[in-house]
């Protein structure tokens, strides 16, 4: 009976290795799966822009500068860092968002590159592992020249008030190479300058110049290149006429009826030639004159004009011009607004 027991016995520890033997070869394949390596990352790259255009004259630091974008994901949610390379300028950053500065490249193109690994270790700490990379290029050009272009001028004239008053020229300036400060030199031909030089606007003193005379003012806007400028001219006011004066004509003594005829004739002449202007007869008496005779001489020289020569004889005044060494009469010429003759 006991050796069939020790069968027995075998038999059931047989029986039992039989079944523990799958559990042990699952847990080592879980084991091999929890070791397994991380998928790779995936990767893009955007640049804001792929000119850029250098300019000496532009102070914006905006000019020279691409923002970069790297869009990466890990299949596992891993965590991921980046490295940034690139073929010129300078990386600002190290993160998924930097900045590409490009101030001072030559023109050319020039490439930046991106690489996204992910990290291993539960913490995120541990060593790179998979890596995944792309790159962005960018064209870097000159910009062109500028182009100088003059502004508009435009230099105003003024009304010159009284002689020897000081007068002001003005400038307006528009348009022209951007970005430009304009500069102002005056310069005038006659008066002298005495305030603005240097600005839009200046005054000119005047004082002994003649009436009449032009009074010229040139303005060189300076900042432009070229040569731009404008000027503009005026004349002094005149001073008023002199107010007219009587003018003397005739003069003549007790000379024949004849005589006296033609120098009246004359004289109507003349006061045709003026109609606005009167005529003047001064008669002087001599000292033994008889009363009344002067007086009668003077109103036949202007019976004459008026009656013979047609002179309207509104336009004719006899005065007594009372004794003097010898008869004598006086023809004068009045100008509208002129007072009378001296007698």
């Amino acid at each position: 009976m006991r050796p069939h027991r020790t069968a027995f016995v075998v038999t059931s520890l047989t029986l039992v290795a039989l079944v523990a033997l799958p559990l042990a070869s699952t847990e080592a394949v879980q084991k091999r799966s929890t070791q397994a390596q991380p998928s790779p990352p995936t990767v893009s790259l955007t640049a804001d822009r792929t000119l850029v255009t250098i300019c000496a004259r532009d102070s914006s630091l905006d000019a020279s500068r691409v923002q970069l974008r790297a869009d990466a994901t890990s299949p596992e949610g891993r965590t991921l860092r980046y490295k940034w390379e690139t073929t010129g300028g300078r990386v600002e950053g190290s993160g998924a968002t930097t900045v590409w500065d490009l101030g001072g490249a030559a023109p050319g193109r020039y490439t930046a590159t991106v690489e996204a690994s992910t990290v291993t270790g539960e913490t995120g700490a541990g060593e790179p592992g998979c890596t995944a990379f792309t790159s962005a290029v960018v064209q870097v050009v000159e910009c062109p020249p500028v182009v100088e272009v003059c502004p508009n001028i435009s230099v105003s004239c003024p009304t010159p008030g009284a002689p020897g008053a000081p007068v002001t020229f003005s400038a307006d300036v528009s348009g022209g190479t951007p970005g430009r400060t304009p500069g102002y030199s005056w310069t005038v031909t006659g008066g002298r300058i005495v305030g603005g030089q240097g600005t839009s606007a200046i005054t000119v003193d005047t004082a002994g110049l003649a009436g009449g005379a032009e009074l010229r003012a040139t303005v060189e806007v300076e900042g432009y290149g070229p040569r731009c400028s404008d000027s503009c001219a005026t004349s002094l006011p005149l001073p008023p006429p002199p107010p007219p004066q009587p003018k003397p004509f005739d003069e003549y003594g007790d000379i024949s009826r004849d005589d006296e005829k033609a120098r009246l004739d004359n004289f109507a002449a003349e006061l045709q030639a003026e109609p606005s202007a009167q005529g003047y007869i001064v008669v002087y008496a001599a000292p033994n004159a008889r009363p009344g005779a002067t007086s009668k001489r003077a109103q036949y020289a202007k019976d004459y004009l008026v009656t013979t020569r047609g002179i309207d004889a509104s336009r004719i005044v006899v005065v007594d011009g009372g004794t003097s060494s010898a008869f004598g009469v006086r023809l004068w010429i009045v100008p509208a607004g002129a007072a009378p003759p001296p007698r």
